[in-house]
């Protein structure tokens, strides 16, 4: 759920950053897409510090390459 919140904020800043009006709207951008990068790091590092860690772990490497590259961009 987080994951999915975080990538519409993230489509949200590159939407800004690409089709920016001005240069107030590409620095909102700019600060949105950092602050998903935040996000992640903390989503990731939660992950890691939990006792699921190692289901997940095996889950990533049941997952396609090429499908995995298309999720996450």
């Amino acid at each position: 759920m987080r994951d999915t919140i975080i990538g519409h904020k993230k489509a949200v800043a590159i939407e800004e950053l690409i089709y920016r009006e001005d240069m107030k709207m590409m620095w909102n951008g700019a600060y949105r897409i950092v602050h998903c990068l935040i996000d992640y790091f903390d989503l990731y590092t939660k992950l890691i510090d939990s006792d699921n860690f190692s289901t997940e772990w095996d889950r990533l490497h049941q997952i396609n390459p090429m499908e995995f590259g298309m999720h996450a961009w």
